[in-house]
């Protein structure tokens, strides 16, 4: 610009130009100062180089998608105001912007018709925002820009693509949710209420009542006729229920990202079951020690790539859980326990179990009020379980005691335990279904779920009996 005339902002031009070269002088070294960089066969030193530092930042909030619309605001006139603030996103923490406001550029000369971002802060503002950035504080601060300015048509465009993105997603996505009116309190969709309303109270299940009656009765029928077919067959149903039972527990724990030895499971619990109709008690010690060692060998070599303690945990519950507990329907049902019996005091003891199940179940439904574990089961309460056990006194007593050889005081007795002990095993395999984020183990019955939602608590209350009948003397 040497032989040209200035004007008249010729020395605040000069003036501003060495308030620049004085501050980049902070920033950049010394010409003098050798700047080595390593070579790059060496490793990464994980130093952040200075002036990268300096650079650094997040982007500028009228640049980011995530920024609220009410960020900028519009107070009339021929200006928009952009607010800046936080103490990762605002331009005004960057020493660079500083630089910049410390020399008042503005694009064009006083006077001009600007299309540029020009804040103009004197020298005292920028010490001030340099001491900023030391403290922890958070500050704002709105900027004016000129409408029609390049920035200012950034800004519009990028708010018709926000909209338009959003708009799309919507629609591509599935039927919106109709909302509700909106409260003070609480505002969320419909449907979503109406699920926890389902899952959450004691007055809705989520399942079909009629669904659940006609499978009810056809899975009464099947064990019935199980039973009147002799020992034998009733048996092979107990195994084919342990089984199915385990792989809906297996089918769940793999869909929860882990991998179980299910192969070994399955095979371990038919013949814990077999070995217990055939030589008792220590056919089960047998199977279940053989699937122990079994399994620990299954990780140790390496067959599944999964943590080892995760794996043998998972794999090895259903066996103690539902390989053990099962297994002594087999021990009831094997002729030379209870001088052939088996197959009556089995049907006795499905008696007031499911008549403890089905009453607290429509129990709880119509006067349930008080929650017996609302954090793993919240349809449970307290007056369900009461009446079930109510109903499994009364109907082991004249139903289940009418069954030789038990009688009405040891049918009553029969059916308290089993007022006590099905809600447990319930709320057990409740625990192990939230744990596995499920509902239902599976779908296989309509309106009940799978066979281990109904299972559950005849599994803990076939040891119970196993040993009470045994104290009646019946064996």
């Amino acid at each position: 610009m040497s032989g040209q005339d200035l004007g008249q902002g010729d020395e605040e031009i000069v003036d501003r130009r060495r308030k620049m070269d004085g501050l980049v002088s902070r920033i950049l070294p010394p010409e003098d100062d050798e700047i080595v960089l390593p070579h790059w066969s060496e490793p990464p030193t994980g130093e952040i180089p200075r002036v990268v530092l300096e650079m650094s930042g997040d982007r500028p909030l009228w640049l980011d998608p995530s920024s609220p619309e009410d960020l900028f605001e519009s107070e009339g006139g021929d200006e928009e105001v952009l607010t800046f603030g936080g103490r990762n996103g605002g331009l005004h923490e960057s020493r660079y912007d500083s630089v910049a406001q410390e020399v008042g550029f503005n694009g064009a000369q006083e006077g001009s018709s600007s299309s540029e971002y020009s804040p103009a802060l004197d020298e005292d503002s920028v010490e001030g925002s340099l001491e900023d950035e030391k403290s922890d504080k958070k500050s704002y601060r709105r900027v004016r820009i000129p409408r029609g300015s390049s920035i200012s048509s950034s800004v519009q465009k990028g708010r018709q693509s926000m909209r338009s993105k959003s708009s799309a997603s919507f629609s591509e996505s599935e039927e919106p949710l109709e909302q509700e009116p909106s409260s003070p309190k609480r505002s969320e969709p419909k449907r979503v209420r109406s699920k926890r309303k389902s899952s959450g109270g004691g007055s809705t299940s989520g399942r079909s009542k009629s669904k659940s009656i006609v499978t009810g009765v056809v899975l009464g029928a099947l064990v019935l006729a199980a039973l009147a077919a002799g020992a034998k067959i009733a048996d092979a149903l107990v195994t084919v229920a342990l089984v199915v039972a385990a792989a809906e527990y297996y089918t769940n724990v793999q869909k929860a990202k882990m991998k179980p030895a299910k192969l070994v499971g399955l095979v371990t619990i038919v013949l814990m079951s077999v070995g217990a109709y055939i030589q008792g008690m220590q056919g089960i010690v047998y199977a279940l020690l053989l699937g122990v060692i079994v399994t620990f060998l299954w990780y140790l070599a390496g067959l599944l790539n999964t943590p080892a303690l995760e794996g043998v945990t998972v794999s090895l519950m259903p066996l103690l859980w539902i390989g053990l507990l099962g297994s002594f329907g087999s021990m009831i049902l094997r002729p030379e326990s209870f001088h052939g019996y088996g197959v009556r005091l089995l049907l006795a003891l499905l008696i007031t179990t499911s008549s403890s199940d089905i009453f607290a179940y429509f129990g709880g439904l119509v006067m349930g009020k008080r929650k017996l574990a609302p954090s793993i089961s919240p349809s449970k309460t307290y007056e369900g379980v009461v009446i079930g056990a109510v109903a499994a006194v009364i109907l082991g007593a004249f139903l289940a005691g009418a069954i030789f050889p038990m009688n009405l005081e040891k049918g009553a007795v029969l059916g308290l335990v089993a007022g006590v002990i099905t809600p447990l095993g319930d709320l057990c395999e409740s625990m192990i279904k939230r744990s596995l984020n499920v509902k239902d183990t599976s779908n296989l019955l309509p309106g009940h779920g799978g066979i281990l939602d109904r299972i559950d608590g005849v599994l803990f209350m076939l040891p119970a009996a196993y040993f009470m009948f045994q104290l009646f003397h019946l064996g």
